[in-house]
């Protein structure tokens, strides 16, 4: 019925109408069944998906009809949809996302979340309950299109960083589709939420005596959706620039806001390792060579941006800290991007900060490069390159840019080459 219904017009202006005022009533009445609520919410998501000819549902009334049912009905397949109903709302309409916000309903949010925290910690390896997971994952979504759309108002969200936290624990890690929900979901609500509260601190690195509360516990957790996520055949190349850019990001978060300890596991797990730098860094297939070459790859641009501020924070945000751990192939552009200015002698940084030295710009051990064997240039290959070197320093002489001065014509000024006939000139010994 609804599809039928779909394309705008006095038609389905009608049949929204009635069916908001069908669940309008039954608020007061409470005389319908579980499965008519149901249906009657599903016919709405179905007829909101394009808000022509929809108005009951995104006017005042309709938002707080709606917000009543996810957050006041004891049937959690109500609420649900009623759930899925108002995030396609805020969704498409910005009004609705005001109008949601002058009700009231932060804490009914933060009580959703708590109430499904709760029953994990009381149930901690009990079976996943299908209805319940769609529940967390539209009130997560929810969440995060309050915060998104509204972010003034992210400071009465931050009580529910904790009890996502927690929730990140809700099930098993699926290996071969680790950000399938609850994850995704997770981690998208986590991602506009503040993190700089200090009261947050103590759910990102607990510190209890128990062996499950490691201080590292929920940045390893996330460390190992991103491992799994970048194991080779997981996802295709296209799809990480959305799937991986908020986790990284909630990482870029965490790793602000942890303690030393934490932060010290993150730079060990993030950060190129001493074995990577038996080559050119970004070759190996250690999590740090795969974060690295993610930070430079023009197929994920988003993705790049966020792992490369990752990197930079893990440096200390010293320019010199990150070209020694990444490299000045990989940190010049973003160094140059956001104007930081490149360290003066990135070889005495390097000697600073390893035990055996290695080249600044690729970050591979000195003693580890392969000295490449050239053949020796004959003498008309030597002439060709001169010429081509001095039609180059003629050109940017005369652009003005800057002053240059010919090296070939140095040369022959300074007797360092004499004229053997009209076209070759050849190199005097100095001995």
């Amino acid at each position: 019925m609804a599809s039928q219904l779909a394309v705008p017009g006095p038609a389905k202006l009608e049949a929204v109408t009635k069916l908001m005022s069908k669940l309008d009533a039954d608020l007061e009445t409470q005389t319908l069944a579980v499965n008519e609520l149901v249906a009657y919410l599903e016919q709405l998501k179905l007829l909101g998906r394009d808000p022509r000819s929809a108005d009951p549902i995104f006017a005042p009334n309709g938002i707080k009809t709606l917000a009543r049912y996810a957050f006041e009905s004891p049937q959690r397949a109500t609420a649900r949809g009623a759930l899925k109903v108002l995030a396609n709302s805020m969704l498409l309409v910005p009004n609705t996302r005001r109008e949601f916000l002058t009700l009231g309903h932060e804490g009914a949010i933060i009580s959703n979340l708590a109430r499904h925290a709760e029953h994990m910690r009381e149930n901690p390896s009990g079976p996943v309950i299908p209805m319940e997971d769609m529940a967390v994952n539209e009130t997560l979504r929810l969440l995060f299109n309050v915060t998104h759309f509204a972010p003034l108002r992210k400071p009465l969200f931050t009580p529910a960083i904790p009890l996502i936290v927690t929730l990140l624990w809700k099930q098993d890690i699926n290996p071969s589709k680790p950000l399938d929900p609850p994850f995704s979901s997770l981690i998208n609500a986590l991602l506009n939420l503040d993190f700089e509260d200090p009261e947050v601190q103590s759910s990102l690195c607990p510190q209890s005596p128990e062996a499950s509360d490691q201080p590292s516990r929920v940045a390893a957790r996330l460390v190992t959706l991103l491992d799994l996520s970048l194991k080779p055949g997981i996802y295709a190349e296209g799809e990480l620039d959305q799937l991986l850019s908020p986790l990284v990001g909630v990482l870029a978060y965490v790793e602000a806001a942890a303690t030393e300890e934490v932060k010290q596991y993150l730079r060990a797990t993030l950060l190129p390792t001493e074995k990577d730098r038996e080559e050119v860094l970004g070759k190996g297939t250690s999590l740090g060579s795969r974060v690295l070459k993610l930070s430079n790859n023009p197929m994920t641009p988003k993705l790049g941006d966020v792992a490369s501020h990752l990197l930079y924070s893990l440096s200390d945000k010293d320019a010199s800290k990150f070209v020694a751990n990444v490299g000045f192939g990989y940190a010049s552009g973003f160094l140059a991007k956001n104007n930081i200015p490149t360290p003066g002698n990135m070889a005495e940084t390097s000697d600073e900060l390893a035990a055996r030295p290695f080249n600044p710009v690729t970050g591979q051990f000195l003693d580890s490069e392969r000295v490449v064997e050239l053949p020796e240039m004959t003498e008309d290959e030597k002439l060709r390159e001169a010429e081509r070197l001095y039609d180059l320093f003629e050109r940017l002489k005369r652009t003005g840019i800057i002053d240059v001065q010919n090296p070939v014509e140095e040369a022959i000024r300074s007797g360092r080459f004499q004229e053997m006939d009209e076209n070759r000139v050849t190199e005097v010994d100095s001995d």
